[in-house]
């Protein structure tokens, strides 16, 4: 088989959904070739070929149908690689194609040449209900297409990179800053962030990630006098990011537009309170609210109110029970579970 990505060694949710499929794929020793557009690396492990083409679109597409025509099942990594389907159905018309559905390209209606392309899919794999059902709901002519739901799993990662932190509570958040994404929410948080130091003196709010719209969050917190309050990170190191989860009191991403979140998963995994929209995938990653506090994200005082009921400790104990949160989690998106929910495809 031949799975067709983006990228994989790269940072973000997609990105960690790839690997997470390339790592099953060597632990398993599935005989697979894995095409990445924007990695740049090569290597063979076990029974697996991973090729990456620096960004190289002409060289990737040749490959990319020039390896389908010898597999027969071909799985395509993202929607904007739609074109490639038709070729592949040309060239290679018994072959078995997949496509995975994973965040906000999916929740468009198509334009009529992609609607050509998904004509020759074969199976759709979703990250999540949601994802599936945003996808449906603008593109309700492939409602009779067969559709596999694929949520990623998550291993409890100890290494750790240490640094002094601030005295006081943290407040941790994990995402892109771009302008494309100000769906995550961020600025919302920052905007609360006064009437917080108002009742709770000593909170902290760390961001960790980068993006084109960081410039503007940081204007934000200067016009908010925050500068001291708000911390940018940039991108981190796994082994560093795994410390700020450690050490926050409370991970806060008040996305509605997540195809799933895999950040939360990693916060719950270090045992800790999560807060997330109610209006996306989020709400499948903290199992409709067992494992995380789920809120109206376009409702500033909504994400005021679980902040401040979260660090005076005023919600359900469960939710300061780190091991039940960790166990929870690990039980439901485990290695195992996703080996049984990937068996369609291998």
């Amino acid at each position: 088989m031949i799975f067709i990505f983006t990228e994989v060694y790269k940072i973000g949710g997609i990105q960690k959904y790839n690997k997470n499929i390339v790592d099953f794929l060597i632990r398993e020793n599935i005989k697979a070739i894995c095409l990445s557009l924007n990695d740049e690396i090569n290597f063979k492990k076990n029974y697996l070929t991973f090729k990456g083409f620096k960004k190289n679109k002409i060289k990737f597409f040749i490959f990319s149908i020039f390896y389908s025509l010898k597999n027969k099942k071909i799985i395509i990594g993202h929607l904007n690689f739609s074109p490639i389907i038709i070729f592949v159905k040309i060239f290679n018309p018994f072959s078995k194609v997949f496509l995975i559905l994973y965040g906000i390209e999916c929740f468009k209606k198509l334009n009529i040449f992609k609607k050509l392309n998904l004509l020759f899919v074969n199976n759709f794999i979703s990250v999540s209900n949601f994802t599936k059902d945003k996808f449906l709901e603008n593109n309700k002519f492939l409602k009779n297409k067969k559709f596999f739901i694929l949520p990623t799993y998550i291993e409890f990662k100890e290494k750790i990179d240490y640094e002094n932190l601030p005295e006081g509570k943290i407040m941790l958040s994990v995402s892109r800053l771009d302008k494309s994404e100000k769906y995550k929410g961020i600025d919302k948080v920052i905007k609360v962030m006064p009437d917080i130091l108002k009742e709770i003196k000593d909170v902290y709010y760390i961001i960790v990630g980068d993006g084109d719209d960081r410039e503007n969050l940081e204007k934000l917190c200067q016009k908010l006098n925050l500068k001291e309050r708000v911390i940018f990170k940039g991108f981190v190191s796994e082994e560093k990011l795994n410390f700020y989860y450690k050490n926050c009191d409370l991970f806060i991403l008040p996305s509605k537009k997540e195809g799933f979140g895999i950040v939360f998963l990693e916060a719950l995994s270090f045992g800790k309170i999560v807060i997330a929209g109610n209006k996306d995938g989020s709400k499948e990653a903290l199992l409709d609210g067992e494992v995380g506090i789920l809120i109206d994200p376009d409702n500033i005082y909504e994400i005021r109110e679980a902040i401040l009921k979260v660090l005076k400790k005023e919600i359900d104990k469960r939710f300061f029970d780190g091991n039940f949160l960790k166990n929870r989690i690990l039980e439901e998106f485990n290695f195992e579970k996703f080996k049984e929910r990937i068996k369609f495809l291998i």
